[in-house]
C-alpha cells in the first residue's frame, strides 16, 4: 500500500493536507460501456461511476488525509476488475495486484 498523496504522484501531484478531492481517470477504450472505480475509500462497495468525456472516464473523489493508504481497482462493464498502467500497483496480503 502507498500513502494516498505517493499513490497519486506517479503522473499527478496532490496536495493532501486538508479535506481534498481527486479525479480518477481511465482511458476510452473501445468495448467498454461503464467504468466503475472502487477501493479502499469506499470500502471496495462499487458505489462510483465514472462519467465519459472524450477520450476518457472520469470521476471527482472526495478524499481525505485520514484515509490514509488507498488502494483502488477500475470495473469495466460491470465485471471485469482491472488495474491501470497510469498508477502505481501494489499487492495485498491476498495476493491482489491493486492500484
Amino acid at each position: 500500500m502507498f500513502l494516498l498523496i505517493g499513490l497519486l504522484q506517479p503522473y499527478y501531484k496532490a496536495n493532501l493536507t486538508a479535506m481534498s478531492s481527486y479525479t480518477f481517470t481511465y482511458p476510452a477504450k473501445e468495448g467498454i460501456e461503464d467504468v466503475v472505480v472502487t477501493g479502499t475509500f469506499d470500502n471496495w462497495s462499487q458505489s462510483l461511476p465514472m462519467i465519459k468525456r472524450g477520450k476518457q472516464w472520469e470521476i471527482e473523489v472526495p478524499l481525505s488525509p485520514k484515509d490514509g493508504k488507498i488502494e483502488f481497482k477500475f470495473i469495466l462493464n460491470n465485471g471485469e476488475w482491472v488495474i491501470s498502467d497510469e498508477y502505481w500497483t501494489v499487492v495485498d496480503d491476498s495476493g491482489n495486484v491493486n492500484n
